[in-house]
């Protein structure tokens, strides 16, 4: 079966967006593609500004232009354009749009918007990397990131897969990170997020986080967690967990509070994809407090063995625990 290739509007259809000559589902359509993403709004705005130039050349029917020096004109300006704002036009834009009107813009567009100022990372491994705004971010294996080249004017990035946040405030210039179909705005703070396919998940470690999609926003503080389900569109918040388990693929750590041993499992299984059985139900109303700090799944069994007083044998398909229990 031949792979759907990703929507991506002609200029064409963006001719006939600004124009007002389009219709509602074709606009819906553009609208959508330019919000998924900062590289696609970049391109609308960029092709915004040469549309909105179009009037001061109306009437220059007979008007001459060496394309091969003005394409090296805007060539030359497409960097500098990225880092200034939309009202400072230049007069090379007007040589552009000439172009665009009496040349035909098919290769204009495309080479236009080819090009980026933006780097994109991606981890093989857990790996960390410092953003030209100074912020630090750990990406988790397989994670991809897509920042700007110059983060003065905007602090929008674009994540797929999973990462630690540790951003540097500024009141003026929000960072803000695009993930699946959601949007997430930093108020100063350290937090993690994880994007799947199912859902956008961030984790609050310090400080505030807006959490946005859907005509939807939840405001989230220290120790809270919030998640935008795909399939229902919808966003909740609740309190973190507070095992760490969230944070295991980067602190390493994992606290019991007085878990139940039913609990303890659980996260267990999650956490190193272990099975570990118990023999008895009272097993599971045990509660256990410790702090495993890098410990590998053999030796935290050992340690809730001794502290419970009760026995650890490996099996074919993992571990089983037996003992006498707890009282329910």
């Amino acid at each position: 079966m031949e792979k759907k290739q990703p929507y991506h509007p002609d200029h064409e259809a963006l001719a006939r967006y600004f124009s007002g000559e389009i219709s509602d589902d074709e606009q819906l359509t553009i609208e959508q593609w330019r919000d998924a993403s900062p590289e696609h709004l970049d391109s609308f705005l960029t092709y915004q500004t040469i549309w909105a130039d179009l009037g001061t050349l109306s009437g220059s029917e007979h008007l001459t232009v060496d394309t091969g020096m003005a394409w090296q004109k805007v060539k030359a300006k497409k960097a500098d354009h990225n880092t200034r704002k939309i009202s400072t036009i230049q007069w090379w834009w007007k040589v552009a749009a000439a172009l665009v009107l009496t040349s035909g813009m098919t290769f204009l567009y495309q080479s236009i918007f080819s090009e980026t100022d933006r780097v994109t990372f991606h981890a093989d491994g857990i790996e960390n990397i410092k953003l030209p705004d100074g912020s630090d971010i750990t990406l988790n294996a397989q994670a991809s990131l897509t920042y700007p080249e110059q983060m003065d004017a905007s602090r929008t990035v674009q994540l797929d897969g999973e990462a630690f946040f540790e951003v540097i405030h500024n009141a003026d210039n929000p960072f803000v990170i695009t993930t699946g179909a959601a949007t997430i705005t930093v108020l100063g703070t350290s937090f993690n997020v994880k994007s799947t396919g199912e859902k956008v998940e961030v984790q609050v470690k310090t400080g505030r986080v807006s959490l946005a999609a859907s005509g939807q926003e939840a405001i989230l503080t220290a120790g809270m967690k919030g998640v935008f389900e795909m399939n229902t569109r919808q966003i909740s918040s609740a309190p973190s967990d507070q095992t760490g388990q969230a944070l295991f693929w980067k602190t390493r750590t994992l606290t019991f509070e007085g878990e139940t041993l039913q609990s303890v499992i659980e996260a267990l299984e999650t956490t190193y994809g272990a099975t570990i059985s118990m023999d008895n139900d009272n097993l599971g109303a045990c509660r256990l407090s410790a702090v495993f700090d890098d410990e590998d799944i053999s030796t935290i069994l050992q340690v809730i063995s001794l502290s419970l007083n009760l026995e650890v044998n490996k099996t074919d398909n993992g571990y089983l625990i037996s003992g006498t229990g707890c009282d329910m």
